[in-house]
This record gives structure tokens, sequence and C-alpha cells, in this order.
């Protein structure tokens, strides 16, 4: 009945509808995995109707999924840039609400005062469970067990967040070590270089991860079910290729925000072992000791190793090595503040000095009078 619906829809579509189904295609993808994720456990409610799952718990394919099937075939007919195009607002829109839901939820945590490392695996959930969902409905239709499907599925998920935070490449998920690299570059002097070099980073990393991803499934695969372990090296160039548009595209802003001079460090944050070994400054705008004051208390507030919400002591103790040596360093501009200033010295003259008499000559010459 599903495919019947999408076929009218896709026969009676016109092409400028076409041309925009990625839109709802990829929003019903995620919804799809989303929904296959919570259904082993048992929240299917949250999203879909019981009567709506099949016999292994596993959400059928949407008439929207047929229907875009349909119209990627007919891109791909015309040309396989349209194809691409396609696959590529299919892989965008699916990936947005992932953004969103990440975001917010790291958010939220952070602002209550939940520790930073707990905001971050929370913002991890809305990037694994799509992704376990549609890993777990792929194997349930190849005609395995739900547990086989649930395991491979999870291993899928946790694997897929864990690349996505290391070394994705889109800043808004994570994105470690990328972010780490780009940090460094916008040291360079050179606009051009920044920029190429940063779009270079978070493109290049969110092909690597993509890479990894089509790689690693098929080892997961033969080892919990036993498959024979193939790779698709056509679908492992396309995923690359399809990795670095997307991270070229949502990393837009730390892209364009690489074309900004870089900041000029205080004479303060100059002095040698001021940064961390990260490079942070973390009186960064702070340019008065008032200013650097309240900004200490903020740090305490959340990094003190005691009292702290997010206790960790190597980061406090490069917190207040920071803010005591600018300390010193306003203590030391007060003090030549204070200092009298010097007397101007003269500059020496060109003029010959009047030439001085001796004694001797002195009397001769009162003698010699007097005679």
């Amino acid at each position: 009945m599903n495919y019947r619906r999408g076929a009218e829809n896709y026969e009676n579509m016109p092409g400028w509808q076409k041309a925009m189904y990625w839109l709802p295609a990829g929003l019903s993808s995620f919804a799809s995995g989303l929904e296959n994720f919570l259904a082993p456990l048992g929240l299917d409610n949250l999203m879909s109707s019981a009567d709506r799952l099949t016999s292994n718990g596993a959400a059928p394919t949407s008439p929207i999924q047929y229907t875009s099937a349909m119209i990627r075939g007919e891109a791909e007919s015309i040309s396989p840039v349209l194809a691409f195009a396609y696959d590529f607002g299919t892989a965008a829109a699916n990936l947005a609400p992932s953004i969103l839901l990440s975001t917010a939820t790291s958010g939220m945590l952070g602002a209550i005062g939940a520790p930073a490392a707990a905001a971050r695996i929370a913002g991890m959930i809305p990037i694994a469970a799509p992704a376990a969902g549609n890993a777990y409905v792929q194997k349930v239709r190849e005609g395995y067990t739900p547990e086989q499907a649930g395991m491979y599925s999870t291993l899928v998920g946790v694997s897929s967040a864990v690349l996505q935070y290391l070394i994705g490449g889109i800043a808004q998920l994570g994105g470690v070590a990328p972010g780490q690299l780009a940090a460094k570059i916008s040291h360079l002097d050179n606009a051009i270089a920044r920029v190429s070099l940063t779009a270079g980073v978070y493109m290049g990393f969110e092909a690597v991860k993509d890479v990894l991803r089509e790689i690693l499934q098929p080892l997961y695969a033969t080892i919990l079910l036993d498959e024979d372990y193939e790779i698709d090296f056509g679908s492992v160039a396309y995923s690359a290729l399809m990795g670095a548009v997307m991270g070229g595209l949502f990393s837009a802003r730390e892209i364009m925000r690489a074309a900004q001079p870089p900041p000029r460090p205080s004479e303060a944050s100059s002095f040698v072992g001021y940064l961390d070994e990260n490079g942070t400054d973390h009186f960064e705008g702070c340019g008065t000791p008032e200013a650097e004051r309240v900004r200490l208390r903020e740090l305490s507030k959340r990094y003190h190793p005691d009292t702290g919400a997010n206790p960790d002591a190597e980061i406090y103790r490069h917190i207040t090595k920071q803010y005591n040596m600018r300390k010193a360093w306003h203590q030391g501009g007060a003090l030549r503040e204070l200092q009298p200033p010097r007397a101007p010295i003269r500059p020496r003259t060109s003029k010959r000095p009047r030439r001085r008499t001796s004694t001797r000559r002195r009397r001769r010459s009162s003698m010699r009078h007097r005679s």
C-alpha cells in the first residue's frame, strides 16, 4: 500500500516539487531512523502508533521514501550531477535536525550546571539514535533477528557518535581534532591561507569520518553477523566526496570567521608561558582588572577542583596562573605611572667653551699692572 501511494505521488508530482523533494525525504529519513531506534526500546508510541510497526518491531518504508527513491532514479538517469545534488540535499535535511537537537540538548544541560562532559555526551544522542535506527531496520529487512539487528545497530550508533565527536568536520557536532587544528591556523597572518586551510581541515576531516564509517560498518557485520567483509570502493569515494561538501556547508561559519584578521594578544598574554598547551587565553577580551576579577569568579564556579560544577585541576591551574600574570602586569603598569618623569637631558651644543687662564699667568699680569 505504501509503495502504491508513493508511486501515485511520484506520477502526479510537478517538476518543481520533485526538485525540492529532498527536503521532506531527508526529514522523513531522520524521523524514520529515530522511530526505528525507539521501537525496540518499547517507546514506539512516542512517535507512531503500534499498528504501524511490523512484527519484528521495525517501521515499514513510508510513501515518502518510495517517492524519494523514484525521484532519485529519475535524476540519475538524467545526469549523475543531479543525482549527487539530490543525495546531498537529502543528507543535509537528514542531518539538520540532529544538529539542532544536539545543540539544544548540550546547551540546556550546560545551563543547569551539568558537567561539560555529560553535556557533550548527551549531545551525541541525536547523532547516534537515527544512525542506529536505520541500521536496525536495514538488518531486519535483510532477514536477521531483532536481537542480531539490535547488536549491530548499537555498535553502528555508538561508533557514528564517537567518530563525529572526535574527527567530524561539522563544528556544531563536536569535531575536537579539526577544531583544535583550526584554532592553530587562525593565528596565521595571511587571510587566504587561513580560509583555505580552515576549509580544508573541516572538509577533509568530515570526508575521513565518512570513509571510516563505510569501512567499519561492514566490519561490524562481519564480526557480529558472520557476513563476508566486502568494501565497495566506489561507495567509499562517493561518501568521501559527500562528506567533504557536507563539512564545508555546515562549517561555513567557521570558515568565514577565518577570513577575519587574527586577534592580537595584549602585552600580558604575550608573555612567555602565559598561554596553555592549547593556546587558550581564559581572560581574552578582559582589558581591566575589574573585568578579570569577574571572569575569574565565573571560571572558578565552573572549574574549581573543590566547588566547581565541572572540576578540573589542570584547567584551574592555568586560569590562576594567567590571572596572576595579568595582575602583575597591571601592578607594574600602575607603578610606572606613579614614577615621576625624568628631567629632560639637554643636548650638547657645538659651541667652543671659553678658555680658562692659569693662576700664574693671572699673577704676572697683576704685577705688571702695579709696576
